[in-house]
């Protein structure tokens, strides 16, 4: 949650295409989604809700676990 990404999650409704969890969810490939989106902290920094990083986190789990 401290990534640093332009994830502003809680400021519109989930079902707004502005969302980023929502573009997120409606894109075909979510693991490539959230890395695309600009950083505007410095990561470790800024504490953000962000669904976007639990999905970087268990996307870089899995393929650490299958692929190691």
């Amino acid at each position: 949650m401290r990534s640093g990404l332009d994830w502003p999650e809680w400021t519109s409704s989930y079902g707004d295409s502005g969302n980023p969890c929502t573009g997120m969810e409606s894109s075909a490939e979510w693991a490539k989604y959230v890395p695309n989106k600009d950083i505007i902290h410095t990561p470790g920094t800024t504490f953000n809700y962000s669904s976007g990083d639990s999905r970087l986190q268990v996307s870089d789990y899995v393929l650490n676990i299958l692929f190691d």
